[in-house]
């Protein structure tokens, strides 16, 4: 199956590279790759493969879950899967982490269909992910994500977000991409 760089932080390959060869010499140099498919990325500007900045990063409150980090594909009905990615950035260089998010449907944007995924990724618990862990990177930044199955009865805009609970750090960027 193909990948897509979504982020190469050595600066050899740029974003949005669709890969089929030499896959563990890129994890090798810690980039960030999802699985596509390619031709999804033909039918619209927000199908097959999107990823949405957020700044200065978006911040979760750190006791109350919340939904946020939005981001909107074109998701056709017979894909069954979701993958995503986001990249954390701590904002506090004493305390860790913590926290746990996952990917979610988010039917409060407007004009999106609804779909499902299945609770089979295991929230993301961000004081395991951050810290001491040997994937941090020089600017305090990791990366998280996972796969969810899919089921919508239409093709057309799923509305995404990330839900949970996050403190000492926000979310910079989430990448999603749909394949079978």
């Amino acid at each position: 199956m193909d990948r897509i760089v979504i982020a190469d932080p050595i600066g050899g390959l740029p974003e949005g590279t669709i890969v089929t060869d030499n896959i563990s010499q890129i994890v090798a140099q810690r980039a960030a790759t999802l699985p596509v498919d390619a031709d999804l990325l033909k039918l619209n500007g927000c199908a097959g493969y999107v990823r949405r900045v957020f700044g200065h990063g978006y911040a979760f409150e750190p006791h109350m879950p919340k939904r946020g980090a939005q981001v909107v594909l074109y998701a056709l009905r017979d894909r069954g899967h979701i993958n995503w990615c986001a990249r954390m950035r701590r904002t506090s260089s004493v305390q860790l982490p913590s926290g746990t998010l996952r990917l979610s449907t988010d039917t409060s944007q407007r004009q999106v269909v609804t779909g499902g995924l299945t609770a089979n990724l295991q929230p993301e618990e961000l004081a395991k992910m951050s810290g001491r862990n040997p994937a941090c990177d020089d600017q305090g930044g990791w990366i998280v994500g996972g796969t969810a199955e899919f089921t919508a009865q239409i093709e057309g805009y799923l509305g995404l977000s990330l839900y949970g609970t996050a403190q000492h750090c926000v979310v910079e960027w989430v990448a999603v991409t749909q394949t079978a």
